[in-house]
Formats: C-alpha cells, sequence, structure tokens
C-alpha cells in the first residue's frame, strides 16, 4: 500500500465496493477527506445556525446509569425512549458536502493469518478478523448507500511513527466527527446468538434495586430460568478480546448509547450490553455464582475481570481501567486514550512510539500531577507493578490490579482543598509536603485458601495492642466499623446516606439461614454467597482487637435482636459494596485507635500520611539503608475518623508538624 502525506485536517475514509457474489474479494477505495467546517453541508450549516443540532448524541453509558437512579424516583420503571437496534437504522443527511462516515471499532486479532483484500487496485493483507467484518460491513444498506469507514490498519500508514503519532492525537476529533463507532465482534461462535437474546432480554429488566432483589430471588429458585447454557454463552461472548483491547475505552465512550455493535450476521445495540452489565453487577451473585457455576461445569475458566464496569472519565481513573484491557504496544494504555482525558492534559502529551515505555510512563505522571495540582496519582501505584519505575509511578500494564477505594468524582478530603506540593529530585526520585498521621497497630486476617475452601483464617492476624477509643463509646465503634467496611461508599461509590449497620449482624443471619421459613423475608439473602462471604470476612476477624474490645464483641447476639432493622434490598447493597472494598485488602487499626482498610501487603512498620493535594491517606514504607530518609509508596488506605480533613486541624493544634517525604 502507497501512503500520500496527510495534510492539515485531512484523514483517510474506505469506501467499500458493493458486490453481488458472497465470495467475491473485498474491495475498497481508500481517498484523502478534510474535517473542516467548510466542508459542511449547506442544511448542516442552518442546523448549526437555528441551533438545532440534534442534542448530545454521545452521551457515556456511566451518565446513563447515574441519571437513572439519581433523577427518578426509586421504584419507578425508567423509561428513556424508543429503542431502535442499532444507530445506522435511521441514518442522517451526511454533514459534509463529501459525504459522511462511520469508524470501525474492532480487534485487529492476530498475524498469524493474514487474508487479501484489494484496495485502490493494489492487494493489500490484513487480518483474518478484519477481513471478515468488511465482508459483513459490505452487504449493510448503509454501506450500499455511501457511508464510508474509518478503520485504523488502513487509514493511518502504521509504518510512519510520525503519521502515526499525530492521527493518535486527532483520534478525539476523528470519532467525533464520524456518525457513531460501529463495533465489530467477530464471526458467530461460542453460542454467541444465544448470548445475544439474553442480552435482549435482560436489558429489558426492571433494574430498581427491588427488581433486582427478586431476580436474584428468582434465580435461585432456578438458576437455569433463562435458558440451559444461556449464562456460559453470555461469559464467552463477554470474554472475547475485543473487550480487553486498550482502545474500546475511548471508543466506546465517544459513541452513541445505540451504537451498534455487529457479531456475525446479528446486531445488538451498546446500551442493551451496558444495562445488562448494570444490572448483573447490581447483583453480584449472578455473576459470582449462578454464571460462575455454568461456566466451570463446562470446563471453561470463569473470568471476573472483565465483569467490572469500565466507564469514567477523569483521566487517573480512566486509565487504572485501562489496566486490564490488552494493548499490543503499552505505550497505548495511554495514547489509546487520549480522547478521554481533560483537554488540558491530552493538549499537553505528544505521542512518541520511538520512547521507552518507562519515559512514557513517568512522563505522563510528572504531566497529569502538574495538569491536575494533585497527588491523585499516587492512589494508584501498586507494589506489583514493575521494578524498574520508581514507586510514585504507576505501571499501568500491571493487569488484576485492585480498583481503587473511591473510584468516582466524589473524593474523600483527607487533605482538606489543598494543592500538591511537589518538586523533582535527581534518580527519579520526588519530594512531596504533607504529614504522619498514625502508623498500624493492628493487621485483620487475610482472605487465604483454607481446608474447606477459601476464607479469613483467623491465624494471620497481627493482632492489636492498643486499646485507644477516638470514636467516644462502643456506639461509635460499631458505626466505624460498618463504615470502614464499605469505605464510607454505597453501592454505586458514592457518599453513603444509607445505614449499612446490618452489615454486623451478617453472622447471626447467616447461622440462622437454613432455619428461617421460606415466607421469611431474609430468607433468600440468609442463604445467599454474597452474605457468606460477608459473614465470614467478620468471623475470621471475631478476635482482632478494635479499641480495647474483640470485634465480636460489637456484634449482635441475635437475629432476633435486630430483625426488624434490617432491610434485605439495602442488605444486599451493602454487601456488594463491602465485597468490591475487601478485594486483596484488610482490615486494620492505628496507634491513635482508628480503625480502617489497607492493602493485603502493608506492615506495622510502614508510616501513615496526608499528602497535601491528595483525598487519600497514603502508606509509604522507609527505604533501608538510604542516606537520606526515603520511601517506597505502598498504597492508600481507609482510615475512619480522617477521611473529611480532621486530621488537617492536628497541624493547627501541633499535634503533627508538615514535613517533606522523599519518595523514590
Amino acid at each position: 500500500m502507497r501512503y500520500q502525506t496527510l495534510d492539515q485536517n485531512e484523514i483517510r475514509l474506505i469506501t467499500l465496493l458493493p458486490t453481488d457474489q458472497p465470495d467475491e474479494v473485498v474491495r475498497c477505495r481508500i481517498e484523502h477527506f478534510i474535517l473542516d467546517d467548510l466542508y459542511h453541508t449547506d442544511n448542516y450549516k442552518k442546523c448549526l445556525a437555528a441551533g438545532a443540532v440534534e442534542p448530545d448524541i454521545r452521551p457515556r453509558w456511566i451518565e446513563w446509569s447515574r441519571q437513572q437512579r439519581n433523577q427518578f424516583p426509586e421504584d419507578d420503571w425508567v423509561d428513556i425512549g424508543p429503542m431502535v437496534d442499532d444507530a445506522t437504522k435511521h441514518l442522517p443527511e451526511p454533514r459534509y458536502k463529501w459525504g459522511g462516515y462511520l469508524a470501525l471499532s474492532y480487534t485487529w486479532g492476530g498475524t498469524a493469518v493474514m487474508r487479501e483484500i484489494i484496495a485502490n487496485d493494489r492487494p493489500v493483507q490484513v487480518t483474518d478478523n478484519l477481513e471478515k467484518g468488511l465482508r459483513v460491513l459490505r452487504d449493510k444498506q448503509y454501506i450500499r448507500d455511501g457511508w464510508k469507514l474509518w478503520i485504523d490498519a488502513l487509514c493511518i500508514n502504521q509504518q510512519d511513527i510520525i503519521e502515526r503519532a499525530s492521527q493518535v492525537k486527532q483520534m478525539r476529533k476523528i470519532y467525533s466527527a464520524a456518525w457513531t463507532p460501529i463495533i465489530w465482534l467477530g464471526p458467530a461462535a461460542d453460542d454467541s446468538e444465544a448470548a445475544i437474546e439474553l442480552i435482549k432480554t435482560i436489558s429489558t429488566i426492571d433494574s430498581t434495586r427491588g427488581a433486582v432483589a427478586r431476580l436474584t430471588a428468582s434465580l435461585k429458585q432456578n438458576p437455569k430460568a433463562f435458558g440451559e447454557g444461556r449464562w456460559r454463552a453470555l461469559h464467552q461472548f463477554i470474554v472475547r478480546r475485543y473487550w480487553r483491547r486498550a482502545w474500546i475505552l475511548q471508543e466506546a465512550s465517544l459513541g452513541r448509547s445505540d451504537m451498534p455493535l455487529l457479531c456475525g450476521e446479528q446486531t445488538i445495540s451498546w446500551l442493551d450490553v451496558h444495562r445488562t452489565f448494570w444490572l448483573l453487577n447490581m447483583s453480584d451473585e449472578i455473576i459470582n455464582v449462578y454464571i460462575a457455576n455454568e461456566v466451570e461445569e463446562a470446563g471453561l475458566v470463569f473470568n471476573i475481570e472483565i465483569w467490572n464496569s469500565m466507564a469514567n472519565r477523569e483521566s487517573v481513573r480512566v486509565m487504572s481501567l485501562s489496566r486490564n484491557v490488552i494493548a499490543t504496544d503499552p505505550r497505548d494504555k495511554i495514547y489509546g486514550l487520549l480522547a478521554l482525558m481533560e483537554n488540558e492534559l491530552t493538549r499537553r502529551i505528544v505521542p512518541d512510539y520511538s520512547a521507552p515505555v518507562s519515559d512514557i510512563y513517568i512522563d505522563f505522571a510528572k504531566l497529569t500531577i502538574e495538569a491536575t495540582n494533585s497527588l491523585e496519582l499516587l492512589r494508584h501505584t501498586s507494589s506489583y507493578g514493575t521494578q524498574t519505575l520508581p514507586s510514585w509511578v504507576p505501571d499501568w500494564t500491571t493487569e488484576h490490579m485492585l480498583s481503587s477505594l473511591t473510584l468516582s468524582n466524589t473524593l474523600h478530603a483527607t487533605s482538606g482543598t489543598s494543592r500538591a506540593s511537589l518538586s523533582y529530585l535527581s534518580g527519579g526520585r520526588i519530594a512531596v509536603t504533607g504529614f504522619k498521621v498514625d502508623a498500624f497497630d493492628g493487621l485483620g486476617c487475610l482472605w487465604r485458601e483454607v481446608p474447606s475452601g477459601r476464607g479469613w483464617p483467623a491465624d494471620t492476624i497481627v493482632q492489636s495492642i492498643q486499646s485507644r477509643n477516638p470514636y467516644r463509646n462502643d456506639v461509635g465503634v460499631r458505626e466505624a466499623i460498618w463504615r470502614t467496611m464499605v469505605a464510607d461508599r454505597d453501592i454505586y461509590v458514592e457518599p453513603l446516606k444509607e445505614d449499612y449497620a446490618s452489615l454486623l449482624a451478617t453472622p447471626v443471619i447467616f447461622e440462622a439461614g437454613s432455619s428461617l421459613s421460606e415466607s421469611d423475608p431474609l430468607k433468600d439473602i440468609a442463604t445467599s454467597n454474597i452474605l457468606d462471604w460477608g459473614a465470614k470476612f467478620l468471623q475470621g476477624n471475631a478476635d482482632f482487637r478494635v479499641c480495647g474490645k474483640r470485634l465480636v464483641e460489637y456484634l449482635p447476639k441475635s437475629l432476633d435482636s435486630v430483625r426488624g432493622q434490617i432491610d434485605p434490598v439495602v442488605l444486599r447493597d451493602a454487601l456488594v459494596a463491602r465485597d468490591r472494598i475487601n478485594v486483596r485488602r484488610r482490615m486494620v487499626t492505628t496507634g491513635r485507635g482508628f480503625i480502617g482498610m489497607a492493602l493485603e501487603g502493608v506492615r506495622t512498620d510502614d508510616v501513615i500520611v496526608v499528602l497535601l493535594g491528595c483525598s487519600m491517606p497514603m502508606v509509604l514504607r522507609p527505604v533501608e539503608n538510604s542516606l537520606q530518609t526515603e520511601y517506597k509508596v505502598v498504597g492508600e488506605c481507609y482510615i475512619h475518623g480522617i477521611m473529611g480533613g480532621e486530621a488537617m486541624k492536628w497541624i493547627e493544634d501541633g499535634q503533627c508538624t508538615m514535613q517533606e517525604f522523599r519518595i523514590c
């Protein structure tokens, strides 16, 4: 393929040539077009002038879910308008004089099998997956009507790293100028037809909290209610390589809510897929029990990682989501998400595919800190990452990284409204300003393999020594315990407004579970796996000393004593929130008597600090044998009682002193 240089505002687009012979080789034209307002059609210019352009046609699906739960009564069905199969059913008049185009979102696939197509009368090699997608697309009516395609593998000269970097920088513009992305998931396979039918069915189910609880209860009675093998088919549909592409976070977020997904000859709406993801994650048990069981019964590997929600526009959070997606080039963990980042950060990043990956990650960390005036980035570091990066620089190639404690738009405020104070030192080190607030006193039990399966064995506890109580009395300690179990955030990772105290009753609910009558409102939740896990977490920590007493002493002694205070729907939400927080974390106590949640790898010689410009307390580890006192970042933690900036007052009254922490 011979490429001509792209001028400013130019892109290449593909016109698929129709044929009546299904087996004929795919033929297309690749031509240059200009994305400029000067090339808008007269009708589109009139629409712009009249303010009659269609409203925001690219709502991100996370925004839709927030609107659903914030703007409508809890038990009302949310009608978001008439559903269509996909965004290509009613394509508008093209907005450019030369026509309109759609952007293809797909996975390249392996290069072991290549196929030949004809582009501009020349043979070109493309991957097998792309060739199959082009065959399906050329038969679509909108393609026959003249709509063009933007496809990265063909529309960017992949051998020209300068052009490649330049076009990556233009991704937001390219996808915004397209009517919509079209997702090509690949040929039909693994009962994908059944998976798509299941998605269409689930997406119509009322997604209010009460309805989700009823759905879970009905599946408990009949796990095959939606048909034999449907959960397995859905799992295989979701674990397709496409869903783990680094670029999907960008491409899908810039698309329409009714963006079409093509799988074989079938089409489904992106909104249907999102609704299904969202509803199943609301239950948690459907994924972890019914889907997992059916997948494992078929001898397949169950993958929980792919089910995690994947939309948030704030740059560092988007990057944290990118850990579990695949990028052929690790540089695309950053470059593939530029269109989702804040404009200021996007403006500063200049893609350079010739630079070492470590340099790119370090530069991204510096730019993020400078652009945000905060140290939120440090919350995404991990001891699981490479040792070649400084500890304050996140390694975005590390997979299976746990999600942040508060991955939402509503942060805690441990350092108040302060801004980061930072300087760069030699050897990749930084100096940041903050103060030491505490140290770990006791470490709760860890999730481990036990003879009966997996659980929280008590012998992993490092017992607390101190008996201080900063929460005034036992009532305050009880509240601190259950709020800590969910990091004071609800199932939506928003500030907790409901009473999740019923979490403390999970052991007595679990013990009574088998004896409860079928008509008992607590029966379904009492015999669920999600409650089993929550109960075992507290049972494993039963002897862990909190404010001078064993944790079990703060728990209800019987179900009858608290039955009237338990709402099964609220409890299910609380258990799902707890399950998210407890992944790779353990309960902790501090020298001042506070209770919290920290990474499972923390040690009693670590220090807990508040850094200016960081919303969460950070755990630092002194570096042995350093000439000057230096630290490595261990990670964030939750310490109940200082999350609203209370510790900042300790500076004013002399309990703590600001200092400089050198981090390597």
